[in-house]
């Protein structure tokens, strides 16, 4: 089942900030916590200068971005992730 798009209220309430936005986009890559894809091992540090997860049994470094669709890209989060809404209301012309 399709998730029909947020309002531009209902989204600024839910993601308005690029903290909202990682705190999400965690929870959908990870659903059960981080599990390093190297060694699956389930504890890992936060680098907040370089925005990376070290896992801290092998030391792989596990981008929060990482094959997703802003996968090497400088747009914020929070616009990215408003751009992915709105285009939910594209994806189905016969509502």
């Amino acid at each position: 089942m399709q998730q029909k798009p947020l309002s531009l209220l209902q989204f600024q309430k839910k993601f308005g900030t690029e903290k909202a936005c990682q705190k999400q986009l965690f929870r959908m890559r990870w659903p059960e916590g981080f599990k390093c894809p190297r060694c699956a091992h389930t504890t890992a540090y936060f680098h907040s200068t370089r925005h990376l997860y070290q896992c801290q049994s092998c030391g792989y470094q596990a981008s929060l971005t990482a094959g997703t669709v802003f996968h090497k890209t400088r747009t914020s989060l929070t616009k990215g992730n408003y751009i992915v809404n709105s285009l939910k209301d594209l994806s189905n012309p016969h509502k």
